[in-house]
């Protein structure tokens, strides 16, 4: 996948897992759940192209990546605990927002330190 694709499949992904998250929190949608299914699918194979694209990358780098996917894969099973009525989708969700903070956190400010380094 090129750059500008993952891009634009990171931004719409992680916007729709933010209206998912908002919608089943406080509005109590029950179809958000396939919003966060779609936005965590997308968001997942973002971060798996940019690990096939990136073969070079620091062992950080990877780790953080792979912490990112991981997160994404939460997200899923989250959506699908919550498609089939499961209680325990809000504790995948606190999972996987806290791998994907750290994750994201931590590979921009290696991107901004390589981006200085140069």
């Amino acid at each position: 996948m090129k750059e500008k694709t993952r891009t634009i499949v990171y931004t719409v992904s992680a916007s729709l897992l933010l209206i998912a998250v908002i919608g089943l929190m406080i509005a109590h949608l029950s179809w958000m759940a396939w919003v966060m299914l779609i936005g965590g699918l997308g968001y997942s194979s973002a971060h798996l192209s940019l690990v096939s694209s990136t073969p070079s990358a620091s062992t950080r780098v990877k780790r953080l990546t792979r912490l990112a996917i991981i997160a994404g894969f939460f997200w899923v099973a989250a959506a699908v605990c919550r498609l089939n009525n499961v209680d325990v989708w809000a504790i995948l969700i606190i999972v996987a927002v806290v791998f994907m903070a750290y994750s994201n956190i931590s590979l921009t400010i290696m991107h901004n330190n390589t981006k200085q380094e140069q």
